[in-house]
């Protein structure tokens, strides 16, 4: 009786040649590959070949298939609950200052009426920079995306406050889980956290977590940038890196831990004292910029003011800059780029192009 190869397969997968130790036992692959196929005499040459090399391209080609379909039920298994709920946590919302829930619905700030189907879930401040959540009885979960060139304000339902820098997003749901208090931010915010020793307050970023009982603390960490900052304004917290092994580093006040998660050695991890002034100048709407390159803080300058800028000589990106810098001053920054640098700036739309070859 002849059996075809998918047949074969089939009885394979649940004969022993599939165990490790057998996978490459030609005797053993042989016996089981004979008995599955309904083989009773064994062959002594076929074509010219001897038998042992049909044996060892048999057992061969029986093992690969099964290790093949292995592979393939691997790369198609679908995506853990856990990791689609992190991916959604994490996607920042391009545009406007967004609100959006879980359950598909969503909604630009700027549009959102105060007696919008919102009201009994979030009160918006008529500056729309202030939103705050009410305390509700079924489960919801939330997610902000702050603008460019914007800031925003939360009040969660215990109380505690985070202001949301430009580009942001934060997600959470409410009420809290019963012994903790949950939050995912991809970007930076200042949190004041109401005091609860019997519910931690832990934020999940890209390349952190942060877990606090009560204190005040600045997060940065743009899944974009690639760095992950945690500056303890006040009290004590305790934080977790995703540096492929477990690092736990605990903060005091005054103290600030920088892990840059795409570098290796010593400078990967640097614990460093700090001045909260300037660390939270960005809550004040001001952009306090210390000499450095410009190729390393172009991001956040177009995050702070909400425009792109482009470079039309690499020159331009090796330029310092110092100063500290109003968000509703635009024009006077890139006034003051002229007159410092003596670049030629042009603007276009949402564009500031910068002639570094031409200077004034």
């Amino acid at each position: 009786m002849e059996i075809g190869d998918k047949e074969i397969l089939k009885r394979l997968k649940w004969s022993n040649i599939r165990k490790k130790e057998q996978l490459f036992d030609l005797e053993t692959s042989w016996k089981s590959v004979s008995r599955l196929c309904g083989i009773k005499d064994e062959p002594t040459a076929f074509m010219g070949i001897e038998y042992r090399i049909w044996k060892l391209g048999l057992a061969a080609c029986f093992s690969l298939a099964i290790l093949w379909t292995a592979v393939l039920y691997r790369s198609q298994t679908p995506v853990s609950k856990e990791e689609e709920n992190l991916a959604w946590n994490m996607q920042y919302v391009q545009g406007e200052t967004n609100l959006s829930f879980k359950n598909g619905k969503s909604y630009t700030l700027s549009a959102v009426e105060e007696d919008s189907a919102l009201a009994p879930l979030v009160h918006i401040c008529k500056d729309k920079k202030r939103l705050v959540f009410k305390d509700v009885s079924s489960q919801c979960t939330v997610k902000l995306s702050v603008g460019v060139g914007e800031i925003r304000e939360v009040v969660l339902p215990d109380r505690s406050v985070v202001s949301l820098n430009a580009g942001s997003v934060l997600t959470f749901s409410y009420p809290f889980e019963k012994k903790t208090r949950r939050l995912f931010m991809n970007g930076e915010g200042l949190f004041r956290v109401q005091k609860n020793k019997y519910k931690p307050f832990v934020v999940k970023s890209p390349f952190s977590e942060v877990k606090v009982l009560g204190t005040t603390f600045n997060l940065m960490d743009y899944q974009k940038d690639s760095i992950s900052v945690t500056s303890l304004v006040e009290g004590l917290v305790e934080v977790n890196l995703n540096a492929g092994k477990k690092v736990n580093k605990t903060l005091n006040p005054k103290q600030q831990i920088v892990f840059l998660p795409k570098k290796t050695g010593e400078k990967r991890i640097n614990l460093r004292p700090f001045e909260p002034e300037t660390v939270t100048t960005w809550t004040r709407h001001r952009l306090l910029l210390q000499g450095q390159p410009l190729k390393k803080i172009l991001t956040k300058i177009e995050r702070f003011y909400g425009f792109r800028i482009k470079c039309k000589d690499e020159g331009c990106l090796n330029a310092r800059i110092n100063g500290m810098f109003k968000r509703d001053e635009m024009e006077e920054f890139l006034e003051t780029l002229r007159i410092m640098k003596g670049w030629t700036i042009d603007v276009s739309d949402n564009d500031v192009i910068i002639d570094y070859s031409q200077k004034l």
